[in-house]
């Protein structure tokens, strides 16, 4: 099975909720953009709800 048919590739803007349901994310990689948001406390706040149980995120 090749990665394309294991996963899916979005690109969000993480400085407002994100049109996922809850808990319905496994992976989710975050490189350098959080230290530009006004509000991290938001931003870890809307990736918590988005992230399944045993997640990797980055």
């Amino acid at each position: 099975m090749k990665l394309a048919e294991k996963a899916s590739f979005d690109v969000g803007d993480c400085s407002r909720a994100l049109p996922y349901a809850a808990r319905s994310i496994d992976v989710l990689a975050c490189i350098d953009a959080i230290l530009h948001l006004g509000d991290r406390g938001a931003a870890f706040a809307e990736w918590h709800r988005l992230l399944t149980d045993g997640v990797v995120s980055s």
